[in-house]
Parts: structure tokens; C-alpha cells; sequence
């Protein structure tokens, strides 16, 4: 394994660099901690245990890990970086963005969500947002970052954190109330990952503090969705941003809720589209 000098990205859990496994490029996170710490040590324990659970197209494969001498995670390497970077790169430039593109890519973020809440896996993500969905060298969406995951199971419960996420792609019931993350919350997240691929914005970037507040506190969680949306994608999205987490679809529910669209607008194109 050799790393190189350029640094990939970088976190509160530690950084990721660019490095080579025979002549291959693999990405490389290395935690801050080096030396042992229990709690540093079970989070980067349980996004490899999250991990290696996962066998999908739409999930970021994990390559290897070292527990040695010193401590890193391997993975698959990501070419084109992650969602919300480049979408703030294209926000300028839409149109070298297209939406067949977006949507494409809104259909693999979905995929990669029922795949990890199907029966067989059965994790809550935690932390579904931009930042967190990477891109490979044709544009792929994957989801990656598991340090707050959590493994369900119908005799143990839930394994690892009760709560987690990046708060305003929080589901209320989360941010107000304090609940532990779910499927459901997951879900919440995914709304409004789906409005940043149409918007090219950050939730509630355009609100200060005391909007934000009074929004989550007497109002509805929610943003305007852009014109021009796709009206299935328009759907989709102010479902997933339902108060009431009964009332949000699940993810093979928008699965097919997108593909059926894909079939009857004859838009086998989407998986095809050239790329910037």
C-alpha cells in the first residue's frame, strides 16, 4: 500500500488520501486517532463492520483495513469527489449539468437506500446528505460514510448510536424531539438530498438562524422545490418531507415510483447520458 500527497477530503473522524494497492487507486481514511482510544476505536470498528456487510453498485466498496501499527480504513476511490461539491462546482454552469444526469443520479441515491434498508442488510445510514454521496469517474452516485450507522436487528435491536446526522438534513422528530434515527429518518434525508440535485443548493442556506428556528419549530421542515423539477421527482421528494414518518414512502417505494417513470416517458436514455 502507497499513499500519495493528495488529500481526498477531510472530516471531524480523520482524512482521506489518495493511495495505490497494486498499481490500483484506492482512497484511504486514516482516523485522527493513532493511538488507542475506545470510543475512536469502536466508531471506525463499526463503519467497517457497516461496511463489509455491503455488496452493491450504489454503495462504496470497502477494499481493506489495517489494525496494526497503524489504523486505516481502504476504499473503493472515488473519482469526481463528492455530491455537494459538485454541485456547487455546476451551480454556475448549469446546463454542463444535465437533469438526465441528476436524474440518474437521483435514481442510484434511492437504490443505494433500499439496498441498505432491504431485509438481508437492514442499516439506518444516519447521516443521508450531499456531502456523503460520492462520485466515480462516469458520474455514479454512491453512498458512502458509515461512522454513525447503525445495524438493526430484530433480536438485538439497534447496534451503535441512538442518534446522528447533520442537522438540517435532520428529520424533525430527530432535531426536536430527540428520537433515535430510523429508516424512517433516513428517508426524511433523502428529500432533501433529491431538492440538492435540483436546487444546487444547501438546505436553508438562504435562512438566518432565527428563519431557520421558527421554520423547524411552528412551521413544516421543508424548502421550495425548484421549477423545472421533474413532477414524479416533485412527488417524491414532499413525500419524503411528511411530518409524520408513517406517511413517508419507503425506499423501494421511490425505487419503482422512478423507474416506473423511466418506462412510461421512454427515458432509457437516463442511464446512458453523457457526462461532463
Amino acid at each position: 500500500m502507497k499513499k500519495t500527497d493528495k488529500l481526498l477530503g477531510t472530516g471531524s473522524f480523520g482524512d482521506v488520501w489518495l493511495a495505490q494497492y497494486e498499481y490500483v487507486d484506492v482512497a484511504m481514511k486514516i482516523p485522527k486517532f493513532q493511538s488507542y482510544n475506545e470510543k475512536d476505536r469502536e466508531e471506525c470498528e463499526r463503519e467497517i463492520k457497516v461496511m463489509s456487510k455491503c455488496n452493491s453498485s450504489y454503495v462504496v466498496k470497502l477494499r481493506g483495513t489495517c489494525f496494526h501499527e497503524n489504523y486505516f480504513i481502504v476504499m473503493e476511490y472515488m473519482s469526481n469527489g463528492d455530491l455537494q461539491k459538485y454541485l456547487e462546482k455546476m451551480k454556475d454552469k448549469k446546463s454542463e449539468s444535465p437533469l438526465k444526469l441528476r436524474y440518474r443520479m437521483a435514481c442510484q441515491i434511492v437504490k443505494g437506500v433500499s439496498y441498505l434498508h432491504s431485509y438481508s442488510i437492514n442499516i439506518v445510514h444516519s447521516d443521508i446528505k450531499s456531502s456523503n454521496i460520492l462520485l466515480d469517474e462516469y458520474y455514479n452516485a454512491k453512498i458512502s460514510d458509515f461512522g454513525i450507522s447503525k445495524i438493526r436487528s430484530t433480536t438485538l435491536g439497534t447496534i451503535g448510536p441512538n442518534k446522528g446526522g447533520t442537522v438540517k438534513w435532520l428529520a424533525p422528530e430527530v432535531e426536536n424531539d430527540a428520537k433515535p434515527t430510523t429508516k424512517e429518518t433516513d428517508i426524511f434525508s433523502v428529500g432533501f438530498t433529491l431538492w440538492e440535485l435540483m436546487s444546487f443548493e444547501i438546505p436553508f442556506s438562504k435562512c438566518t438562524n432565527k428563519e431557520y428556528l421558527y421554520k423547524i419549530t411552528y412551521g413544516s421542515k421543508k424548502e421550495e422545490i425548484p421549477e423545472g423539477t421533474p413532477p414524479v421527482l416533485k412527488e417524491c421528494i414532499e413525500r419524503c418531507w411528511e411530518k409524520d414518518p408513517i406517511l413517508r414512502p419507503t425506499a423501494i417505494e421511490l425505487v419503482e415510483k422512478l423507474q416506473q417513470e423511466c418506462k412510461i416517458s421512454h427515458s432509457w436514455q437516463l442511464f446512458s447520458v453523457s457526462v461532463p
